[in-house]
């Protein structure tokens, strides 16, 4: 009975315990972010990886000014924590016309 119990509690502790954080890539190029938008919970990562060659890198900038990443060189990346509800659209600093958008529910 005494192992049951403690099986029991040992259950219970990782039901309590709160689920980590889940991360998303999203690919950064010429004018493209890919995919251009997704989904992730409250607390997940978004981490965005440049893979164009261009003389000062990549930026990603939220358009509302809540996130700006450095120029990202080819390869790099650059990773943002959303911890708010809500729908967060951004495009490439040097790409104005390359768009994508979070939605973080």
């Amino acid at each position: 009975m005494n192992a049951l119990r403690a099986l029991f509690f040992v259950l219970l502790l990782g039901l309590a315990t709160p689920a980590l954080a889940g991360d998303v890539l999203v690919t950064v190029t010429h004018g493209k972010v890919a995919p251009p938008e997704v989904t992730v919970a409250m607390g997940d990562t978004v981490t965005f990886r440049n893979e164009s060659n261009m003389p000062g890198g990549h930026s990603i900038v939220a358009d509302d000014g809540s996130f700006e990443s450095p120029g990202l060189g080819l390869n790099e990346t650059w990773s943002h924590t959303f911890d708010k509800l809500g729908v967060f659209p951004y495009h490439i600093g040097e790409h104005p016309n390359a768009k994508g958008k979070v939605i973080v529910e």
